[in-house]
């Protein structure tokens, strides 16, 4: 059987000012061009979230964390996709996985989640400035270094690709293992060497699949890491 790649979906306000929680159409095609079964995650909390400030913000109930795992227990592996902001639940689900070993795939701003929670110097590591020229809608926007010791080198068998480029932050130092810089020293990949796949991504290699032949590498890479 195909694996299950349950993808967090993110809150998002619409222009005509509908709510919603949005699965990105590249990331379910992403699972399914490279052989897996995509299925939505979604928070079980019972609130509308951009009317709430993070202050705010009710904590998660065990009644509610019980229902998250319930929903992450039915997959295989974990997609958690770009955004602008996380909440607890994101959190919730990113300390899951760590502790249970899941498969999982953090893009972007969850990749800076991921560094985040296992930064030891302080919670949260991030510019706090903008990016300049790390924010494009092009195709391909700069290269990557890419270090031999990672499971990039090993599936790609490349030092350099190029990739694309959407973040308005970017995650300075690190205390997970650093697999990919930019020529400008932003740290565009990490990951946990002792777990079975739990990597961080800065780019959208999602967006890449209809013309990239290394992004789909990597989500098959991926998604065959999740089959039990």
């Amino acid at each position: 059987m195909k694996p299950i790649i349950g993808i967090v979906s993110r809150p998002q306000l619409r222009d005509n000012g509908i709510k919603v929680d949005v699965i990105n159409n590249m990331s379910r095609r992403a699972i399914i061009k490279n052989g897996g079964i995509p299925m939505g995650i979604l928070p079980t909390q019972d609130i509308n979230y951009y009317d709430i400030e993070g202050k705010d913000m009710p904590k998660l109930t065990d009644e509610e964390k019980e229902d998250i795992i319930n929903q992450i227990n039915k997959c295989d592996g974990i997609l958690l996709q770009g955004g602008t902001r996380w909440y607890e639940y994101d959190e919730f689900i990113t300390n899951y996985i760590i502790e249970n070993d899941i498969p999982s795939l953090f893009i972007c701003m969850s990749m800076q989640l991921l560094n985040s929670m296992n930064y030891k110097n302080n919670g949260i590591n991030y510019t706090l400035e903008k990016i300049g020229g790390h924010r494009s809608d092009e195709d391909y926007v700069h290269d990557i270094n890419i270090k031999e010791d990672s499971f990039l080198y090993k599936i790609l068998g490349k030092n350099k690709i190029k990739v694309n480029s959407l973040h308005s932050y970017a995650v300075v130092d690190s205390d997970l293992n650093v697999i990919a810089t930019s020529s400008e020293g932003i740290i565009e990949g990490v990951d946990m060497m002792n777990k079975r796949f739990i990597v961080g991504l800065q780019w959208h290699p999602e967006k890449m699949i209809d013309f990239d032949e290394d992004a789909n590498k990597v989500f098959k890479y991926f998604i065959n890491k999740c089959k039990k």
